[in-house]
């Protein structure tokens, strides 16, 4: 349920722990410590980018427009991590795909999860990089083309447009689609209920798949070290 309940001495050290189970979980591991002077306390622990992939056969979708700069490297930690748990040494096929101002795939087609695969796989997102717009209609659209399957994991922060003529769209390319794969939406940081949020869901629900709500921390840029990288390097570069 996600919900675990403990009972705490006020003014006591306690840590709370998610931990790593070596196996897809719903929560990343992590951990808090903290001491409280109050009867009643909620710890918000953080989701991991993907729960368990139930589908045989899996395209999994990544933006990877401008946006997305600042979560791209944790997206490509957790295609990483899911690729070594959820798929390395199994019996299930899989590709992955980006998708900005152009699609650019992994493979043409399903692959199986051999060792040379996975690692082929991992290589290719860490050649990811951030840029362009966010066109996710044509990025759904490249991935209903690949022959057997089931499932499709889009992976955004929401910044494009997901209004009603998009997901009328969709909805179009959904019905002629002879499989009708689901399509799961990971969305990242997006307001709760808001129209992101809202179409997102709702893409997700008209295709029988599931909404991730994730938060991921911002990869926030250090000015100074930018500065004194533009120079060169250290404070007496130009001395």
């Amino acid at each position: 349920s996600g919900l675990a309940m403990a009972s705490v001495i006020l003014l006591e050290p306690y840590v709370f722990r998610v931990k790593d189970t070596g196996r897809a979980s719903e929560y990343m591991p992590q951990e808090f410590v903290f001491l409280t002077d109050r009867r009643d306390i909620t710890v918000v622990v953080a989701r991991s980018l993907f729960g368990p992939l139930p589908e045989r056969k899996v395209v999994l979708l990544v933006d990877t427009s401008g946006s997305m700069v600042s979560y791209l490297t944790d997206v490509k930690a957790a295609l990483n991590l899911a690729l070594l748990q959820q798929f390395h040494g199994s019996e299930r096929m899989f590709t992955i795909m980006g998708y900005s101002g152009h699609q650019h795939a992994f493979s043409p087609g399903l692959v199986d999860c051999t060792t040379q695969n996975v690692e082929d796989a991992m290589r290719f997102c860490e050649l990811m990089e951030a840029g362009g717009a966010s066109k996710i209609l044509d990025g759904i659209r490249q991935a209903f083309k690949i022959k057997g399957i089931e499932a499709l994991y889009v992976i955004t922060d929401g910044k494009c447009d997901v209004g009603e003529e998009f997901l009328a769209q969709v909805r179009a390319l959904y019905f002629r689609h002879p499989a009708r794969p689901r399509i799961h939406t990971v969305g990242i940081n997006c307001v709760p209920h808001r129209l992101t949020y809202k179409g997102l869901q709702a893409l997700a629900s008209m295709t029988q798949g599931s909404f991730r709500p994730v938060c991921l921390q911002q990869e926030v840029p250090d000015p100074v070290a930018e500065v004194l990288g533009a120079r060169g390097g250290g404070l007496g570069a130009g001395a």
